[in-house]
């Protein structure tokens, strides 16, 4: 009798603070306490979340080589470079076999186009709707990896339209599983200790109305519109204390200098 544990390999995307990322260390704990699985993890480069990986199970980090090659090679030498490119995933990517490859996130699409001849099976854990996928690879390339997976999870009815109605995918290899993430409950008086700990360290006054939300800056995440809700709520009622807090993005990228900018034409500095 085969008493092998199943084989396992998870693969992010990232592991910086996001979503996707939380959600899949949210679902590796969950998973962790029930099953007796050889559990392994590809992270696609460092972040603040890797150290969290390492305790569920063998984390390898990935760093792609592109940024490197673009440095050496001009991007005319595309057939030398897909050649180095792949000797480098046969040598740096774990060889498998894997009863399963579970990727996280279409962002994933490059590893698992060389991962999936090492997997009896893929599932594909699916965040994103079109822009954020047609960002990432052609449709030809697309079709490809999805042709590779056997299941699908999509974490809204959105997603599960779009990969139904705008990537061919069969509704019958389709999961639907809503988001989620671990409930931290705090009693009381830490509630109160830490909301007092952040708004001072913000600068909002106690009695303020925070209207909140997160992501990375940009359109697709509704940033804009972020701003135009808390310019009419400031026309609306200028003399209520509410400020507008939004988590996420980077210092001094793109989106944020624009952010920064419409802020500030905005008349919405203070707030």
């Amino acid at each position: 009798m085969n008493t092998a544990k199943p084989r396992v390999l998870f693969v992010s995307h990232s592991a910086s603070r996001n979503g996707a990322t939380i959600l899949l260390l949210a679902f590796l704990r969950w998973l962790r306490s029930r099953v007796d699985w050889d559990i392994e993890i590809l992270v696609h480069g460092s972040g603040a979340l890797l150290d969290e990986f390492r305790p569920l199970g063998r984390t390898i980090v990935w760093r792609d080589p592109a940024p490197r090659l673009d440095s050496l090679l001009p991007r005319s030498f595309a057939r030398v470079r897909r050649g180095i490119e792949a000797a480098y995933a046969r040598v740096a990517l774990p060889s498998g076999p894997y009863d399963l490859v579970y990727a996280n996130t279409t962002a994933t699409a490059p590893l698992i186009a060389a991962l999936a001849g090492r997997a009896r099976t893929v599932l594909w854990h699916v965040h994103e709707l079109d822009y954020a996928i047609a960002s990432t690879l052609t449709k030809p390339a697309w079709m490809e990896c999805f042709r590779s997976a056997a299941r699908f999870v999509a974490v809204s009815d959105a997603v599960r339209h779009a990969l139904i109605a705008n990537h061919g995918i069969d509704a019958g290899r389709i999961d639907l599983v809503h988001g989620f993430i671990e409930a931290r409950l705090l009693g009381p008086d830490a509630l109160r200790a830490r909301r007092e700990r952040v708004r001072t360290a913000l600068g909002i006054r106690a009695d303020a109305f925070v209207v909140g939300a997160c992501g990375s800056l940009g359109w697709r995440k509704g940033s804009d519109l972020f701003l135009q809700i808390a310019q009419r709520a400031a026309a609306a009622a200028p003399n209520a204390h509410i400020q507008f807090l939004w988590v996420g993005g980077t210092p001094g990228e793109r989106a944020a200098l624009e952010f920064d900018h419409d802020m500030r034409r905005l008349g919405l500095a203070s707030r």
